[in-house]
């Protein structure tokens, strides 16, 4: 029985160690979205969704998901890029979140992006996500719009269309986009989140020690 008890005893060690991988986070989304046009971009025009980062630790950005629609230009990609608040408009490059070919005109697909290395975000920050594309066609994607409720860590705070010109307020249209990352611990480090299914297993060992430790007091 001693035997067993200190294997369980080990078994559960390994398992609260293994606790420490780090689990990707939703910082936001408005997915499912259903294809749908959306706003134009290229040729100089953008689109923009302005969110905020919560109190305390800051967290990065590890990848995106978008729905665009590839509406002119076959040729053309697009880029999606974190920029920082300037008066209610994006102002200058954090970081690029990355880049695609469009996968044919007339296309409403989602496309999944990583960064060159994780973007790094301050706490309580206001930040926005700008999709544009170099081509010359003025409409060349189109972000698709009318998706889900936002949801996540971060606070969605508006959108905007920059076109012919102008920044023209979009707010809840709800563009289809999912940022996924983690939160970033003190001196740097990525903080460990552990899952739902962790805790239930690192529960049931502790269960499982305290009855074996009853059953040696025997």
């Amino acid at each position: 029985m001693r035997r067993i008890f200190g294997k369980v005893i080990f078994f559960g060690l390994l398992v609260l160690s293994s606790m420490g991988v780090v689990h990707a986070q939703i910082l936001y989304s408005t997915l499912p979205a259903d294809p749908d046009g959306g706003p134009c971009f290229g040729g100089g025009n953008l689109a923009a969704v302005e969110m905020a980062t919560p109190t305390g630790a800051p967290y990065q950005i590890n990848g995106a998901t978008v729905r665009m629609h590839h509406a002119d230009d076959a040729a053309a990609s697009f880029t999606v890029a974190v920029y920082t608040n300037n008066a209610g408009v994006p102002g200058t490059l954090v970081g690029t979140v990355g880049t695609a070919a469009g996968n044919g005109l007339g296309t409403m697909d989602l496309y999944n992006l990583t960064p060159a290395s994780p973007i790094a975000l301050s706490a309580s920050t206001n930040y926005w996500v700008v999709a544009s594309s170099t081509s010359a066609d003025t409409c060349a994607f189109g972000w698709t719009f009318n998706a889900s409720t936002p949801s996540g860590i971060f606070t969605y705070v508006a959108e905007t269309q920059f076109y012919g010109g102008s920044w023209n307020d979009r707010t809840g249209d709800y563009f289809a986009l999912q940022l996924d990352g983690a939160l970033v611990a003190a001196g740097g480090s990525i903080a460990p989140v552990p899952t739902l299914s962790e805790l239930g297993l690192a529960l049931l060992l502790l269960m499982v020690a305290t009855v074996a430790a009853r059953r040696l007091r025997r």
